[in-house]
């Protein structure tokens, strides 16, 4: 839902010239999308490692 509001948020204008939304919204949307890659490989990764782990109390 947030990207979605992000990347509608390109629409709106911006009081910075030198900003151009279109584009921004465009890199954040794809280093979002590798971070949640790299998050979902690590966490199947680690539940994939076949033990579980100790706990202590």
């Amino acid at each position: 839902m947030a990207e979605i509001r992000r990347l509608l948020d390109t629409l709106l204008p911006h009081p910075r010239a030198d900003h151009d939304p279109v584009t921004h919204a465009l890199n954040w949307s794809a280093w979002r999308s590798h971070r949640q890659a790299i998050a979902r490989h690590c966490h199947y990764q680690k539940r994939s490692s076949g033990h579980e782990p100790l706990l202590e109390y």
